[in-house]
């Protein structure tokens, strides 16, 4: 009889205490000792005999035509065994009071760790554990309805057909055994039961580093109670005994700052109510809000603090920015006059209307006033009143309907512009965009400079000069691809007509190019929730007890006198990473400027789905990597595997098999790393072509920007110079990795790795 197999006819994974072991035997499924096997259908089936051995089955794996395919999806399916290994076995290796035999324990120091991280995990799996069994159960029912009295064949029968390797049917079956491979199956795969997702969801959305604030009228109204109390002692400990943290409230809100709040039992030396009076003379005396509690955080209010980006959520939002170099982008469209069109050729009658007279001079007009004024700085004074920012005026009222006749178009993207995305913006835009960041100071440059360009709306030559400039023409050193009207503001002309582009907070990013420490948001210490991570909490709160005017007016203006701006996400120091970051804060208020969200494009980056395209499996190694990183003893990648699955090393299979592993984790590390880079330049070289085919006897512009200074195999280590993550060093020249299963990712694959022939040869 046909049998299938899977890979695990001779690679078992056994759950012990603290790993997931992976054996090559040519045993059939069968459990240690103790009984916790937990072996795992982790790939497509292969068909094949009873007989086969486990050299046999890795040289399937690594031979047939389908297995460049097969080791991809292997090595993201012994990532998934590496997070059900981690979580599962979180207590016997991270909680306290655990033995703690695990040799890397969570470094509570490192910059990327999160309060109380080893009880969520091991709360989050006694869950997940519970609701998959219920899940099982739930099964179970639904098959003792269908079935009736015949629903323990049904039930064994699709046990057997779908979690077996070598047991033929019912008979010979360990059902025990095949429930925990159910069981593992569902913890690895399922839609949303599954570890994967759990250990995102803990770390991109568990609110952990908060507190419950007491608002100021609240505590004056406790200070009424207790005064009203008088000298009944009987009464103003009853009220004590019932609130244990009213004297520290009183106290520490009667303080001009929260440098002098205090978490003591009673807040301060004093032991009394008597003692709080004298310190506290009246109602008046209390002034602000203050914290329940400044002993532990809470998870209640998180209101008070939406925005605020927890340590674990800087990890992945670093390695997405590093990753993806993502930039805010808002433009003005000012379409072709009348019936011209982009492959007539571009010249000042594209831009001449027969309707409108003052078609013209209206551009002019508009591009002056956003050549001479200027983007936010970094360093705002309270006599420079930037909120009437010509750009951010447009931005905010939407729309230009008073000149060109009504025809611009005003457009601030909800998304932003990365290298992988090539849905919401054309790529001659992506293209001019990241030419001008990662090439703007090139000996020969692709632009136009256009700062210096006097123009005069009396002159409407002075605009056919601009255009001249950006006209594309190929062949023509003074024609370029798109020019510069001021920093960060961009010129383009495209088959909509002109674009005037700005780089959202260009100065941000212009002058922070030197990569810089990752530095601490700290949490308890010495039984007190750290001072500047207390006064972020209150900065926060007092944010959102704003008006949404005055919200856009603090962050789009940095006002003077209270610079929230300054005081929200202090942890961060990449200054355009942290305006990206604090400008979400705004994301659909009426009259903001922009309209996009950070932290809802770093979860899409690092959502766990089930897509074929390998580039998309960003959760899969980021999970790992930050787990890695935050552990002590900062180990090496093949030792820190080898917390939590173990290859049976006792023959060479098991050797090969571990290597191949590590090896193929590497090459599945470069891949993702290289996927945005890598989907940039395919769309790149593809928009090329097209207008390179354009016939020559047409006027289509034909200039394109060549890909020998930045859109080649160096876009990555160019890009990570400007979009760096603290602790980057200086950016070395790094390779990217190729998709090409038949040349780069093979060799590369393979590398080292002894002579191998392939299928795909």
């Amino acid at each position: 009889m046909k049998k299938l197999l899977t890979l695990l006819t001779s690679v078992s994974l056994v759950a012990t205490t603290s790993q997931i072991v992976v054996a090559c035997t040519s045993k059939y499924d069968q459990s240690d000792a103790d009984g916790n096997s937990i072996l795992v259908h982790f790939l497509e089936k292969l068909d094949g005999k009873a007989e086969i051995g486990a050299n046999d089955i890795l040289d399937k794996l690594i031979n047939v035509s389908s297995g460049v395919k097969n080791r991809e999806k292997f090595s993201i399916d012994l990532l998934k065994m590496i997070n059900l290994s981690l979580l599962a076995n979180a207590e016997s290796n991270y909680s306290e009071g655990s033995d703690k035999k695990a040799e890397y324990n969570l470094n509570k120091e490192h910059p990327y760790y999160i309060n109380g991280l080893e009880k969520i995990l091991v709360d989050r799996w006694k869950t997940l554990s519970a609701d998959v069994d219920r899940q099982i159960q739930n099964e179970k029912d639904k098959y003792k309805n269908d079935y009736a009295g015949k629903w323990e064949n049904e039930w064994n029968s699709m046990l057997v057909n779908k979690f077996s390797v070598y047991q033929k049917d019912t008979k010979d079956m360990d059902r025990d055994f095949l429930e925990k491979k159910y069981k593992a199956d569902i913890l690895m795969n399922d839609s949303s039961n599954n570890v994967s997702k759990i250990l995102i969801d803990i770390l991109l959305n568990t609110d952990q580093q908060g507190v419950t604030w007491v608002s100021r009228t609240t505590v004056q109204e406790k200070y009424r109670n207790l005064k009203a109390a008088g000298d009944d002692e009987n009464k103003v400990n009853s009220i004590l005994a019932s609130d244990q943290k009213m004297l520290n409230q009183i106290y520490n809100s009667s303080r001009k700052s929260s440098d002098e709040w205090t978490a003591s039992k009673y807040g301060f030396e004093f032991k009394d109510w008597k003692e709080v009076q004298n310190e506290v003379k009246k109602v008046e005396d209390i002034k602000t809000d203050v914290p329940l509690d400044l002993t532990n955080f809470t998870v209640t209010d998180a209101a008070s603090r939406k925005g605020f980006i927890s340590n674990s959520q800087r990890f992945f939002m670093d390695k997405w920015y590093t990753n993806q170099a993502p930039l805010a982008l808002s433009e003005i469209t000012i379409p072709f006059a009348d019936e011209h069109k982009f492959e007539d050729g571009i010249s000042l009658k594209s831009f001449e209307s027969t309707t409108y007279d003052k078609y013209q001079k209206d551009i002019i007009k508009l591009l002056k006033s956003l050549q001479n004024s200027n983007q936010e700085t970094i360093e705002l004074k309270a006599d420079n009143d930037t909120s009437n920012s010509t750009w951010r005026k447009i931005m905010s009222e939407g729309s230009l309907s008073n000149t060109i006749n009504g025809k611009a178009t005003v457009k601030k993207y909800d998304k932003l512009l990365t290298l992988s995305n090539s849905s919401d913006f054309t790529q001659d835009i992506r293209t001019a965009v990241y030419d001008y960041v990662l090439n703007k100071n090139a000996k020969e440059k692709n632009f136009a400079e256009l700062k210096a360009l006097k123009l005069d709306e009396n002159d409407v030559k002075t605009l056919g000069t601009a255009i001249e400039n950006i006209s594309r023409k190929s062949g023509s050193d003074s024609s370029k691809f798109y020019g510069e009207l001021n920093d960060g503001r961009l010129l383009l002309i495209d088959t909509s007509g002109l674009h005037i582009i700005n780089i959202d907070g260009y100065n941000y990013l212009s002058n922070d190019t030197e990569p810089k420490d990752l530095e601490t948001n700290k949490g308890i210490e010495s039984g007190t929730i750290n001072n500047n991570t207390r006064k972020e909490l209150e900065a926060f709160k007092d944010f959102h007890k704003l008006t949404n005017n005055e919200k856009i007016a603090y962050i789009q203006s940095g006002i003077d006198d209270t610079k929230y701006y300054d005081k929200l996400n202090t942890h961060i120091n990449n200054n355009y990473l942290k305006y990206l970051a604090n400008t979400s804060l705004i994301k659909g208020i009426d009259g903001a400027a922009t309209s996009f969200d950070l932290m809802e494009e770093v979860k899409e980056w690092v959502k766990v789905e089930s897509s074929t395209d390998i580039s998309k499996y960003s959760w899969s190694s980021s999970i790992f990597d930050y787990f890695k990183i935050i552990s002590t003893n900062n180990p090496k990648q093949e030792d820190f595997v080898k917390q939590f699955v173990v290859f049976n090393s006792e023959d060479e299979v098991g050797k090969s098999l571990e290597n191949r592993f590590n090896t193929m984790l590497n090459t599945l590390q470069s891949i993702i790393d290289s996927a945005p880079p890598n989907a940039f330049i395919n769309e790149f070289n593809k928009r090329n072509e097209e207008i390179l085919k354009q016939s020559d006897k047409s006027d289509y512009p034909k200039k394109t920007i060549k890909n020998d200074q930045v859109f080649n195999d160096n876009l990555k280590s160019i890009a990570n110079k400007v979009f760096w993550k603290p602790g980057d060093k200086k950016a070395e020249k790094v390779k990217m990795v190729s998709f090409s299963l038949k040349n780069d990712f093979v060799n590369n694959y393979f590398n080292n790795m002894g002579k191998v022939i392939r299928g795909d040869e």
